[in-house]
């Protein structure tokens, strides 16, 4: 399958009539001309194409670094599964209201499209495997801490009209600080896997290791 991509002052061009149909609506309706964000969309959509479209495409991913690779990619696209497990967990979120839950579901698809990573090192012994990444995540348990600690010296700033602490009104608050957050910070994971006949299959993640991506270790 032939795919071809020009460069042009910071702008990657593509040619419709080389690219199939699908790729090309995807990547239409994307509305990101950065040359580097788009090429990495371009790369991912290339990837997945791959990935699906032919068993060579399949041997290739079938190692424990591609599927590490792989599962990082769902979470920087966003992908079906992620925004639905984002989705639940929002849902059993009793302390938010409806906007408040709309405004953090908008922070974590900004938080996981952010996520960078580095693969440093894989590990192999017969069935099972461990890849090491270093990821990037936007620093959410700073942001929180420090807004508890706000909250503790400067209490009356959350009271509501009967002069008691206002739950909604400190969760607004967090929110608009995770929102305006630009700190970053970097976790080192060991990502478990398991070859399960002749595919590698990622292991389920820990909790430690969720709070890694969420940024909230």
């Amino acid at each position: 399958m032939l795919f071809h991509f020009q460069e042009h002052q910071g702008t990657v061009i593509i040619k419709k009539e080389l690219v199939p149909f699908f790729l090309y609506s995807l990547i239409e309706t994307i509305h990101i001309i950065n040359g580097d964000t788009m090429k990495k969309i371009i790369w991912i959509s290339c990837f997945l194409l791959l990935l699906t479209g032919c068993d060579f495409g399949k041997e290739m991913v079938n190692t424990p670094t591609k599927q590490v690779e792989l599962f990082l990619m769902k979470y920087q696209m966003v992908d079906e599964d992620i925004m639905k497990d984002l989705n639940y967990v929002v849902a059993e979120e009793e302390l938010f209201n409806t906007k408040q839950r709309e405004a953090y579901k908008e922070i974590m698809k900004n938080h996981f499209k952010n996520l960078s990573y580095e693969i440093k090192d894989e590990r192999i012994d017969k069935d099972q495997a461990v890849v090491t990444a270093e990821v990037k995540v936007n620093n959410h348990a700073s942001v929180l801490e420090q807004a508890e600690k706000y909250s503790q010296k400067n209490e009356s700033e959350f009271y509501d009209e009967n002069g008691e602490f206002s739950l909604s009104k400190y969760t607004d608050y967090r929110l608009e600080k995770l929102k305006q957050s630009k700190e970053r910070v970097t976790y080192t994971i060991d990502f478990t896997l398991t070859k399960d006949g002749k595919e590698w299959k990622l292991d389920p993640l820990s909790s430690e290791n969720q709070k890694k991506i969420n940024g909230i270790y």
